[in-house]
């Protein structure tokens, strides 16, 4: 789950760095949540990244990173969304 709220994760990542691709220390910074995390969720479908070469370093496009943490944000009161797991 991010740290950060994605109206301060855009400011953050806008106002520090001009280019489109971070690389999972980049995109770890800027969202709070650890490298490991990130290429979890890469790996799970849930958050889109891309690889030049087949064992290069993982890519994210920085609207894909705040539209992944805009998911578990629930704006109308501010708070995240904890995800619910079965119990089965």
């Amino acid at each position: 789950m991010c740290l950060a709220t994605p109206s301060q994760l855009k400011e953050s990542v806008m106002s520090d760095i001009v280019k489109k691709w971070l690389n999972l220390t980049e995109a770890s910074t800027h969202s709070g949540e650890s490298k490991s995390t990130l290429l979890r969720r890469i790996k799970q479908g849930v958050l889109k990244g891309k690889q030049r070469s087949p064992k290069g370093r993982w890519l994210v496009h920085i609207e894909d990173l705040i539209r992944y943490c805009d998911k578990d944000f629930n704006a109308e009161y501010g708070t995240y969304i904890k995800e619910q797991r079965d119990e089965n």
